[in-house]
């Protein structure tokens, strides 16, 4: 909306609220806006009009030079205009008619006043055409009144931003173009279109994102509203306010703002509750179609109520001339039609305030259901009352709807159990039905309140115990219809309550079919769970190396090893120890990886076992080299006292425990068998090993070459260089820890007798950096490798892995 600082307040705006401060309200302002003015009001100098034609067509004159500060009006009523001034904004086309005109300056000096021109008053002429005349940027207000115009075009205004007032009241106008009156560059307050003949009003030319004050449709034939261009609120937008006047129209049904504005919820409608609808004077029919917004407003509407809110009904009689805002709101009813989908011969209410359209069909004469059921825009539930008729079926495509069914006085002689299931929501009234002798099992599941059962008289038998249980379950604090619900006993020949069947008086046995069923399942699960069980017994530890090759994590940042690979095998065979030294090892160095094998890397003089357990929770890969010697070293524990070296294979026994006991707690380990000398998973009696033989990680010497199984070995260990780029992130953190501490706790750190730091690789000492008293022994040190780039600078310096 423009910015226009030159309007001023009316002074009756103060005079009416008076001058405190506390009434400078809403309302204040809203007087301000709806009755402003300017200073230049009536003070406008006036251009003169020429009849060029006995038709009424005719030119604005120019005589005084032109002014660029001052603004003009051009005012002509009462007279035998047919049309607009063929010099304003070139609307006029017909070229023989404006070369009259080419060499009068008067005339054609005109197109300079276009900017200025503030006020048009062309009231009670006979103006048929309203042409575009968007070049008169500055129009201010624009009076139409009492001509012969039928339509208005949606071109007319479309840039006129600053035109605050139009009246085109007392014409012949029967349509107007959507987005006419209020669009982006369009920002009208008072509107003026009453007294025509106007039959529809499309919502683009009421609702307004931008205050309006009035837009006064008063006394035309207005049947409905309508939305054209599929208008929809924005939830993130305010409209208005403004006022509706409506007075007077032919309205007679209450407009469906939710489906005209395509809400998807009615509550939405409170974006529009800041514009006031007017419609006193119109006939409205008060039914179903009012009572949404009845509902939605009432307590508003008692807090804020305005003179334009006492709209009175004109029908149905039994409501004319109530007030609408008094209504019962369940009075707000619509009686359906055949073409509103009412079956033929009964009659449809839809009530909206019970959510519930009612279908009464009763006493009908009908031989079968109804073939469909009414549609309402306002209510969800259907009840239907079929009562005392001649049907048989009660099947329909439309029983899932039905929040009621009265079928009792009927000729029922079955109910399906699918049909049951279909009505299992629904209040079923079956009363009466004398040929109905069977129900339907599932009605057990149905809620006995909301079932009536009365003057019914099934056969009751063993088959239907179930009845009896049902009443008993799903007992309903009310019995009255249950007393004549009765039960035939053919055993008896008599009928008799149905609250007091039991298997008792109909002589009914146990069954034991559930029980003998419970017992073949049993019968036939518990051999295949023992077998399952032996299965799971024998070969757990399959099962166990299977799960945890597939929980395996493989190299990442989570964790740094000290050693890549861990080495075990019966260190006795002379001709595997020579393999294992000469090929394996280099091997393994050679793509990078850390080894240790106990029999050289232990230290000497500690307890093997302790050292060898310590190590290997350092270790991430465990290669066992399996050979017949080691298997036969290791046949049965309780065999090593007749073993000429018991310590040397307790040993290797135990390197396999340790082995075994980390690859079962950390899945980033890994464990791997050599097949060295072709041993037979069948010859292996140690079940772990035999387990991993299975299904573990296995290289075999079998038709490959020495190569061959290298490669292999390497593969199955994992890639050297995940490996190392884990290793290399672990030790950002542990580079960082060991210098602070050696810097903060002068090395306390270390062994106390460790006073020198020396680097293996190059043979630089770090004691100069360390500042440490007293002097170190010359035989005291302590190994830490370093990186080739901790060469330059100390403070980089990079153990491997340090404890």
């Amino acid at each position: 909306m423009p910015n226009r600082d030159d309007l001023l307040c009316d002074s009756s705006c103060d005079q009416q609220l008076g001058l405190s401060s506390e009434y400078f309200s809403d309302e204040h302002n809203k007087c301000c806006v709806c009755l402003s003015c300017t200073l230049l009001d009536g003070h406008e100098i006036s251009l003169a009009l020429e009849y060029t034609s006995v038709l009424g067509r005719n030119v604005v004159i120019v005589e005084s030079l032109f002014n660029e500060s001052a603004l003009y009006m051009i005012e002509s009523t009462n007279g035998d205009m047919t049309d607009f001034p063929s010099n304003v904004c070139g609307w006029d086309t017909d070229k023989e008619y404006l070369e009259q005109f080419a060499e009068h300056r008067m005339v054609a000096d005109f197109e300079k006043f276009n900017n200025n021109i503030y006020r048009i008053n062309f009231g009670s002429n006979k103006i048929k055409i309203v042409p575009d005349i968007s070049c008169l940027a500055n129009l201010d207000t624009l009076n139409l009144r009492d001509n012969r115009i039928s339509h208005l075009g949606n071109m007319s205004f479309s840039n006129l931003s600053r035109l605050r007032n139009l009246d085109i009241s007392l014409n012949n106008i029967q349509t107007i173009d959507p987005k006419t009156l209020f669009t982006e560059n369009v920002f009208l307050l008072r509107v003026n279109l009453s007294d025509n003949k106007l039959t529809v009003a499309d919502v683009s030319n009421l609702v307004s994102l931008h205050p309006l004050c009035e837009v006064d449709l008063k006394s035309n034939e207005i049947e409905s509203l309508t939305n054209n261009l599929g208008i929809t609120l924005d939830t993130g937008l305010n409209y208005g306010p403004g006022f509706i006047n409506l007075q007077e129209n032919h309205i007679f049904t209450f407009p469906d703002l939710q489906s005209l504005l395509k809400l998807k919820d009615l509550n939405l409608f409170g974006k529009l509750l800041h514009f006031g609808f007017d419609l006193r004077g119109a006939p409205l029919h008060c039914d179903c179609h009012m009572q949404p917004y009845h509902s939605l407003a009432i307590n508003s509407l008692k807090a804020l109520w305005r003179d334009y809110f006492a709209i009175k009904c004109t029908s149905p009689p039994e409501l004319k001339d109530v007030l609408v805002f008094e209504l019962d709101p369940f009075d707000l009813v619509c009686e359906l039609r055949i073409e509103d989908g009412c079956p033929k011969g009964c009659t449809c209410l839809d009530v909206p305030e019970n959510d519930t359209v009612y279908v009464d069909c009763s006493n009908s004469r009908l031989n079968q259901m109804p073939i469909g059921m009414p549609e309402s825009t306002f209510s969800k539930y259907i009840h239907l009352n079929l009562s005392n008729n001649h049907i048989k079926d009660i099947r329909a495509s439309y029983l899932t709807e039905l929040s009621y069914l009265d079928v009792s006085g009927n000729t029922l002689s079955e109910i399906d159990e699918e049909t049951t299931k279909r009505l299992q929501n629904t209040s079923l009234d079956i009363s009466s039905n004398r040929y109905l002798r069977v129900l339907p099992r599932n009605l057990q599941y149905r809620n006995l309140c909301e079932t009536k059962l009365s003057h019914l008289a099934i056969d009751c038998t063993c088959d239907n115990i179930w009845i009896q249980n049902w009443i008993k379950t799903k007992d309903c604090p009310s019995k009255t219809d249950l007393a004549t619900f009765m039960c035939y006993m053919p055993n008896l020949k008599q009928s008799i309550p149905a609250t007091a069947f039991t298997p008792d008086v109909a002589e009914c046995e146990l069954d034991k079919s559930m029980f003998k069923l419970v017992l073949i399942v049993v019968a036939c699960l518990t051999p295949a769970l023992l077998v399952i069980g032996v299965f799971v017994y024998i070969f757990r530890y399959e099962l166990l190396v299977a799960w945890l090759r597939m929980n395996r994590k493989y190299p990442g940042k989570e964790k740094c090893f000290e050693y890549d690979v861990g080495i075990t095998f019966n260190v006795d065979d002379e001709k595997l120890r020579k393999w294992v030294g000469k090929e394996l090892v280099p091997r393994l160095k050679q793509e990078g990886f850390r080894v240790y094998r106990a029999y050289v890397d232990a230290n000497y003089g500690a307890p093997r076992d302790n050292d060898v357990a310590e190590v290997f929770a350092k270790c991430r890969n465990f290669l066992l080299i399996l050979s017949d010697s080691y298997i036969n070293e290791n046949a049965v524990e309780d065999d090593f006292e007749d073993l000429d070296e018991p310590k040397e294979r307790r040993w290797t026994e135990n390197e396999w425990k340790f082995a075994w006991n980390q690859y079962k707690s950390d899945n980033m380990k890994n464990l791997i068998i050599v097949n060295y000398d072709h041993v037979s998973a069948s010859d292996v009696k140690h079940r772990q090993i035999k387990a991993v033989m299975r299904v573990g990680h296995v290289v075999s010497f079998c038709n490959n070459n020495a190569n061959e199984v290298l490669d292999n070995i390497v593969k199955k260990i994992g890639s050297v260089k995940k490996i190392q780029q884990a290793r290399r992130k672990s030790r950002k953190g542990v580079i960082y820890t060991v210098v602070k501490e050696m810097k903060t706790n002068n090395l306390a750190m270390l062994n106390k007798e460790t006073r020198t730091v020396q680097c293996l690789q190059q043979g630089i000492t770090y004691w100069n950096q360390s500042n440490v008293t007293p002097m170190p022994t010359k035989n005291t040190r302590w190994k830490v490798s370093f990186s080739q780039e901790s060469m330059l600078d100390h403070s980089t310096i990079m153990p491997e892995c340090s404890e």
